[in-house]
């Protein structure tokens, strides 16, 4: 395994290991929260949009987001949908 792995890999594995234990629990679990260690949120901030759009999920926790507040109200405004809390630290 190469030291390289893009955010879109990682969830497809994600994603089929999460099935695989649902499988093997018997187990139909329909919350889903996602964890993102982003090294800046305003540097990947389009690869976020493209990645979260790609997973159906009912929380998603960004990481290390170097915190700026123009980005997060991007964010923001781009997922309507969810209720977004930051916190600096």
């Amino acid at each position: 395994m190469d030291n390289y792995t893009n955010l879109g890999s990682l969830t497809a594995r994600w994603e089929a290991r999460s099935k695989q234990a649902s499988d093997m629990m018997n187990v139909n679990c329909e919350l889903k929260i996602v964890l993102l260690s982003v090294s800046s949120l305003k540097l990947y901030l389009s690869d976020i949009f493209l990645q979260v759009e790609t997973v159906a999920c009912s929380i998603i926790v960004l990481n290390g987001t170097h915190h700026v507040d123009e980005t997060i109200r991007t964010f923001s405004k781009h997922y309507t949908n969810f209720s977004i809390y930051c916190e600096k630290g």
